[in-house]
């Protein structure tokens, strides 16, 4: 999910590197992506701001937020609209 997430971070800012992103793929992303948002976003609240383990977090949020449209997008081309 993480590789994929990375693929259409990188296609969508032109970055060298993978960019093939599968049908599959996009479609197994979804859930493993937003699980790992909802728990990272509940760790950060037991986490005192500046600490690195919470920069760490909201880094991690940041990219998933970020990707999520991305996902969103690529599923409604390849589904029609209906993810």
């Amino acid at each position: 999910a993480l590789e994929t997430a990375e693929a259409l971070l990188t296609r969508e800012t032109g970055d060298h590197g993978r960019t093939e992103v599968l049908d599959e793929d996009l479609r197994n992303a979804v859930a493993p992506l937003t699980s790992l948002l909802h728990k990272s976003e509940n760790a950060r609240t037991k986490l005192a701001t500046g600490t690195w383990q919470a920069v760490m977090l909201d880094r991690l949020i940041a990219a998933i937020r970020s990707t999520m449209p991305l996902l969103t997008n690529a599923l409604d081309r390849i589904n029609g609209g209906s993810v």
